[in-house]
């Protein structure tokens, strides 16, 4: 941040071995706050990119928790979180649809005469939840 002009409390930028060595130390982040948040049964997804996150969690609570095991471990490693960057907020979006989900959790049965019933099944959800949704295209 000094070398910087106090503009930043992320990851200084300079020549590329320091993309390597700040990756490396990230990666180590990321398993410390990935082990952390499941000890504490948060589940999540998300990315990083460089030394920005965006995460998503099934409740407020659990977010806020993760900021703070967050800003434990990068205190850890002398790093903090610029604050006037970070926020939680409510999402809009599903983190996927209904029919997605219906679709990728369905389970076949091994019994092949099962499977014949399962079929039938997958496919009456599919075109049930076809006829819900609707496409829409939009030229510019």
């Amino acid at each position: 941040m000094w070398s910087q002009n106090q503009q930043t409390m992320g990851i200084p930028i300079g020549p590329d071995t320091s993309f390597i060595a700040a990756e490396i130390i990230a990666c180590h982040i990321d398993e410390l706050f990935e082990k952390k948040l499941k000890k504490k049964r948060i589940d999540f997804v998300g990315y990083r990119y460089y030394d920005d996150f965006s995460l998503y969690f099934n409740s407020e609570l659990a977010a806020q928790i993760a900021l703070t095991e967050l800003k434990s471990i990068l205190s850890e490693f002398e790093l903090r979180i610029n604050d006037d960057k970070t926020t939680i907020s409510r999402t809009h979006n599903k983190l996927e649809s209904d029919w997605a989900l219906a679709i990728k959790s369905f389970y076949f049965r091994p019994s092949e005469n099962d499977q014949k019933e399962d079929i039938w099944n997958f496919f009456s959800i599919a075109f049930k939840f076809s006829k819900k949704t609707r496409i829409k295209v939009f030229f510019a």
